[in-house]
Formats: C-alpha cells, sequence, structure tokens
C-alpha cells in the first residue's frame, strides 16, 4: 500500500434492515521493507549446489505483532 490519505467507510445493518455508515480519512504511512539474507553452502557431499537460505533478520518496522 502506497503512504497517503485513504476513506474508510464502515457500514452496519440490524436484523430489521435498518443501516447506519460511517466514513473517516485515514493516513497510512508506510516504509519498504529491508530483506536480509544468508546463504550458506550445506556441507553434502551428494549435493554440493545445495544451499540454506536464513531470511530471519530481515525487517518490516510497519508490521505490528
Amino acid at each position: 500500500m502506497k503512504p497517503g490519505f485513504y476513506t474508510v467507510k464502515l457500514t452496519v445493518e440490524d436484523q430489521l434492515g435498518q443501516t447506519n455508515v460511517d466514513t473517516k480519512q485515514v493516513f497510512v504511512a508506510s516504509t519498504d521493507p529491508m530483506p536480509q539474507f544468508l546463504i550458506t553452502p550445506t556441507a553434502a557431499w551428494k549435493n554440493p549446489s545445495e544451499f540454506t537460505l536464513d531470511a530471519s533478520l530481515s525487517a518490516d518496522i510497519d508490521k505490528t505483532k
């Protein structure tokens, strides 16, 4: 998602078919993720071109738990 202002609209309908609508403007700030990879060759004699890829150091500061 690109940073900027977005309109969010919520519509609620009850059991009788009555509806209510609320609209809000929200600002979304976003930054690009920071990928970091460790590539390690394995010691496998059968597969000399086999590698282990570890992306656990990658980060996205906009991500919440």
